[in-house]
């Protein structure tokens, strides 16, 4: 987009319960040429508006580069969300972006994904690019929930596996039915062999970074090799405002993505 501050409409093509409080929303570029030219790297985010409701910093968790639509999974957690809820497919939503690094990095590497919660949202958009690009099989993904109800994309798990990827899952506390690994996520890396030599890539609530990081660290994996998705709270995208300054750097506009070799001390 030329004007990195215009707001461009797109309307709902489709709109999917993923969980409670949790929908996942296709949407497209009413402009046409724009829909075909818009791309967002896994990793990188957009602001979502609508007209007297604000707007809010999202990250996309479609593919790179698909050219006919693009995803949103959005959890209802304030005003413009309770709004975006309300909506019914073909209602417009307005879009700029996107803004920030992405995980430009990965590419070919033997890559470790550590998601809590809604962690797993950005991610997917990291692990389809990888599955289209037929790279699923250097993928290993540990992903925590609160619940077995609360795991997203969850009819996606089979072909995920299917594509190469080792998923592995686990629950905060154990429930009937479930016969799959109970605890935080950082269980899972005492029940899983994982080479050192490989990238990690973390993302989710701030409290599982610390736990994650002091596992990574005690199974050999260098600082240099390992990513952070921050939130923070984003206004502008560019980093004029100033309002998610980190240290020297801005969230929005260094990061969200950032090595920790780059931020330690910082989180």
């Amino acid at each position: 987009m030329l004007n990195i501050y215009q707001s461009q409409p797109t309307k709902i093509v489709s709109i999917k319960n993923e969980a409670p409080k949790v929908k996942l929303f296709k949407l497209k570029f009413l402009d046409k040429k724009l829909q075909k030219e818009f791309y967002c790297l896994p990793g990188q985010f957009i602001e979502v508006g609508l007209p007297g409701f604000g707007e809010a910093p999202l990250a996309p968790s479609s593919a790179f580069r698909e050219q006919d639509y693009f995803e949103l999974c959005v959890r209802a957690v304030g005003l413009l969300t309770d709004k975006l809820f309300q909506l019914k497919e073909k209602d417009e939503v307005l879009v700029r972006g996107p803004y920030g690094n992405g995980y430009s990095d990965i590419k070919e590497t033997e890559t470790l994904l550590v998601a809590g919660g809604i962690g797993i949202i950005p991610l997917r958009s990291l692990i389809l690019t990888q599955i289209k690009k037929k790279l699923g099989s250097k993928l290993t993904v540990f992903y925590g929930a609160r619940t077995a109800g609360d795991f997203l994309f969850q009819d996606e798990f089979k072909e995920w596996r299917k594509a190469g990827v080792k998923l592995y899952l686990t629950i905060d506390q154990a429930c009937p039915g479930w016969d799959k690994c109970v605890g935080a996520v950082i269980t899972l890396f005492d029940k899983t062999k994982i080479p050192s030599d490989q990238l990690a890539i973390l993302c989710g609530p701030p409290l599982m970074y610390k736990f994650v990081l002091e596992k990574l660290h005690q199974h050999g994996f260098k600082d240099e090799n390992i990513y952070l998705s921050l939130e923070r709270r984003m206004h502008c995208g560019v980093g004029v405002c100033q309002h998610c300054a980190i240290g020297s750097k801005y969230v929005c506009k260094d990061g969200p993505v950032f090595k920790y070799s780059e931020i330690k001390g910082f989180v």
